[in-house]
């Protein structure tokens, strides 16, 4: 089943600075979480 949605590639953009943001705006250690953000934003922008 594919989900169908009415966003354009800048609204995606916008989106994913708006969750970047938030994940480095986070008080993240270098541990387990503060990895798994960094990993999560990494893939977000690819």
């Amino acid at each position: 089943m594919k989900l169908k949605f009415d966003t354009t590639a800048n609204d995606l953009r916008q989106i994913a600075g708006r969750v970047a943001d938030y994940t480095f705006g986070m008080d993240l250690t270098w541990d387990w979480p503060g990895g798994v953000a960094f990993y999560g934003v990494s893939r977000l922008f690819e």
